[in-house]
């Protein structure tokens, strides 16, 4: 998804246009369904979006969402997008950042330490 979001910056205006068009659907696709989720983000609405680097998951929807914003210029994409960073940074079911270093709770605590142990 990356990929294509980037590619989409280089393109001639017509492909430009029919990129726009593109990123708006999948915008809409993956803002539909938040008002089924208690904590009104994209993130976690399948539980395929909870895998190890789920939250490359929730990062690279919140980036879909702000082309969408940018190609439309519709409101909702960027806040939508900014939902999932919020998510990120703790509003989510466990309360904790999954930003290292952030916040007042988090998973990770003592990261180098651990990485070293495995050495």
């Amino acid at each position: 998804m990356l990929g294509t979001l980037s590619f989409s910056r280089y393109v001639s205006e017509q492909q430009r246009e029919n990129k726009a068009r593109s990123l708006k659907l999948l915008g809409d696709k993956l803002i539909l369904p938040v008002g089924e989720n208690a904590f009104g983000t994209v993130m976690g609405q399948t539980a395929g979006d909870f895998n190890w680097g789920g939250n490359c998951n929730a990062a690279a929807q919140g980036i879909a969402l702000v082309y969408a914003y940018k190609a439309s210029k519709d409101r909702k994409y960027l806040d939508m997008a900014l939902s999932n960073l919020d998510y990120l940074l703790g509003r989510n079911a466990t309360g904790y950042s999954f930003v290292t270093g952030f916040g007042s709770q988090s998973p990770c605590t003592r990261t180098t330490a651990r990485l070293w142990r495995m050495v």
